[in-house]
């Protein structure tokens, strides 16, 4: 039984997969935006110089790893950060982003 279960859920992994491929052909790419927000965003320091954050995507349905694209707004700070578009341990529900400032950082400080 368990055997057939894990061969019906690996079968309908491949299925939906195949879907949103097929879909994304006759439709369009799937497409899904959203915003941590501007004043809650939880960055964690993880150095003098670099911050983190987890972005659950889980929302947004996807079967397979989707293209990711990130943009980092700000009122001072941000233009002197490296790392704004670069995306790490990408799945189809979740991301990090890391950046790195030359000056000091902290929680508040994003």
């Amino acid at each position: 039984d368990d055997l057939i279960a894990r061969n019906n859920a690996a079968a309908a992994e491949a299925r939906a997969k195949y879907e949103e491929e097929e879909n994304s052909k006759a439709k369009g790419a799937k497409v899904c935006a959203g915003s941590k927000g501007r004043d809650s965003t939880a960055w964690q320091a993880y150095n003098d110089h670099n911050v983190m954050l987890e972005v659950d995507i889980t929302g947004c349905g996807f079967v397979k790893i989707p293209t990711i694209v990130t943009a980092l707004e700000g009122s001072t700070r941000h233009r002197e950060d490296k790392g704004t578009s670069s995306v790490y341990l990408a799945t189809a529900t979740s991301f990090r982003i890391k950046l790195n400032n030359q000056g000091d950082v902290s929680n508040t400080d994003y």
